[in-house]
């Protein structure tokens, strides 16, 4: 079953400083420990996770002046269906992202905001320790 949701995260950084980091597309593993390395080439995103996949993403829009861009998981994972975009918001206390995803895992039964958004909650305090300590 396809799901949509959003995980969030207020960091205490201008805006400005947020999407530096959150819209480099090869800075995620500066952040999100399961990715060690990734190449960008074409419009595709390649991702080398620490415990030997590879996944390929293609990616989307992207909007410098909003801080936003999107992406979607094209091979690597059993996915009948990924879309996902980062976007960096001002906010009284610095910066919000707000990472957005729409998923539906081959097997129908899996839950996949059940699977993912705990992970990616983790990943966004990464993000935020990464940026509130430098």
């Amino acid at each position: 079953m396809k799901k949509s949701w959003d995980v969030t995260i207020t960091i205490e950084r201008s805006p400005e400083a947020v999407w530096e980091v959150v819209g480099d597309l090869h800075g995620v593993p500066k952040w999100y420990p399961t990715y060690l390395s990734t190449t960008v080439e074409d419009g595709i995103r390649t991702l080398e996770r620490a415990d030997g996949i590879t996944i390929r993403e293609r990616l989307g829009e992207r909007d410098e002046k909003r801080r936003f861009y999107e992406y979607g998981v094209i091979e690597g994972l059993p996915l009948a269906h990924h879309k996902a975009s980062f976007e960096v918001q001002p906010c009284p206390a610095g910066a919000k992202v707000v990472w957005r995803t729409e998923a539906e895992h081959n097997d129908p039964d899996i839950d996949m905001e059940a699977r993912l958004a705990d992970r990616q909650l983790e990943a966004l305090g990464g993000l935020k320790d990464l940026l509130e300590q430098s």
